[in-house]
């Protein structure tokens, strides 16, 4: 039923969205070194190709002795950590989500109390706030101060360094704040901190002032994926009606915001990505304060056949995932099918370079280039991406 034509991962499965309507998903992703090239920078495929990512993988916690059982490490991690990689097997996003993890690295190679760090993809950008070790201090009053920033190299870009964090309630029962339950400088209000000193976040907004106590909210400020169960997101799965899944079976809620699969803070989200697209990197490589480099120019496509015919509609370029650390880039194609609509009997992943397909008209088809010619050609693709290797 669902063919990868290509030589990178890839997986078809069924899934009912849209309206509970059965729906045959593509997923289709690649994933490049960031090396230097010349004077710049490009984009390689890697020879080993990382497997997808069935499910969402946390980063490791090891749980308290008392929990001390089959799985309680996992769900300690899932409680109190940030997600090390968001899971691909994901239907379908109304967006593109742009993605950080890593390191961000201080400027010239010299330790800096704060610093900027970020990302630009086209005409969108985010900056972040950086900061070396600080934390709340107790005076001998009982006053807050919150201490200068230490120097340092790099900050990790995990949620645990930015605002949140799992704390004791009056009743000694864990609270947890909801955007993030392991970051720092939350505080249940009825609590209080009976700590001395408190760590502070190191992740913040620009605009953002730390406040001179902890407690105080501020803004989740972070690049990498939000867990499902993470507010806002888990917001979007909508009302859950256990009688009707009782009755029915599994289905989204009436009020499902298809949103709820992007893994990207809501400021990370792009229309869906273009070939060649310009991206850079500030402060996140060592070495090197700006990276720019540009999206390959493969056009990511399916051939559905049904009914004797094929079409050739194009999958959306909706992941780009930098790793600054390991300076790899991960893209992910993705293509929603309505079985009504289609009824196919054969699907098939395909990538091809359109300037290839049309070297005269730069990737445009020509003026007499009815439907029957392109499908030719794109057939001649499909055929081609069989045997020949990628290359960017």
């Amino acid at each position: 039923m669902y063919s990868n034509l290509t030589c990178y991962p890839g997986l078809g499965f069924r899934h009912y969205i849209h309206g509970n309507r059965r729906h045959h998903c593509l997923v289709l992703q690649a994933t490049y070194a960031l090396q230097r090239r010349g004077g710049g920078w490009a984009l390689e495929p890697l020879a080993r190709q990382p497997a997808l990512a069935m499910a969402d993988r946390f980063r490791p916690v090891t749980a308290p002795e008392a929990e001390a059982r089959p799985g309680a490490d996992a769900r300690a991690a899932q409680q109190a950590s940030s997600l090390a990689e968001a899971s691909a097997l994901l239907p379908f996003k109304p967006h593109a989500d742009v993605l950080v993890m890593g390191e961000a690295v201080a400027p010239g190679g010299r330790a800096a109390a704060q610093w900027l760090a970020g990302v630009r993809v086209g005409d969108w950008s985010k900056l972040l706030r950086v900061s070396g070790p600080r934390s709340w201090e107790r005076d001998r009053r009982g006053r807050w101060r919150l201490s200068a920033p230490e120097p340092a190299e790099r900050v990790p870009l995990l949620y645990e360094q930015a605002y949140g964090g799992t704390v004791l309630s009056a009743q000694g029962e864990p609270v947890s704040h909801p955007g993030n339950p392991c970051g720092t400088g939350y505080l249940d209000p009825a609590a209080g901190a009976a700590e001395p000193v408190l760590a502070a976040p190191a992740i913040e907004y620009p605009d953002d002032e730390t406040p001179p106590e902890p407690g105080r909210a501020q803004r989740v400020a972070g690049f990498g994926p939000i867990p499902m169960h993470w507010a806002p997101r888990a917001g979007r799965l909508g009302t859950v009606d256990i009688e009707r899944i009782r009755r029915d079976g599994p289905t989204y809620p009436d009020d499902f915001d298809p949103a709820y699969w992007q893994a990207a803070p809501a400021d990370q989200w792009v229309p869906w990505l273009a070939r060649g697209q310009a991206v850079e990197l500030f402060n996140l490589i060592e070495d090197e304060p700006r990276v720019a480099f540009e999206l390959p120019r493969w056009l990511g496509f399916a051939a559905i056949r049904s009914d004797g015919g094929t079409r050739y509609p194009a999958l959306n370029l909706d992941t780009l995932a930098i790793d600054a650390q390991r300076r790899t880039v991960c893209l992910n194609w993705r293509l929603a099918v309505a079985d009504e609509i289609d009824r196919p009997d054969w699907i098939g992943m395909a990538l091809a370079i359109p300037e290839a397909l049309y070297p005269d008209a730069s990737g445009a088809a020509p003026a007499g280039a009815g439907p029957a010619s392109q499908a030719r050609r794109w057939r001649a693709a499909v055929s081609r991406d069989q045997d020949r290797e990628p290359r960017a």
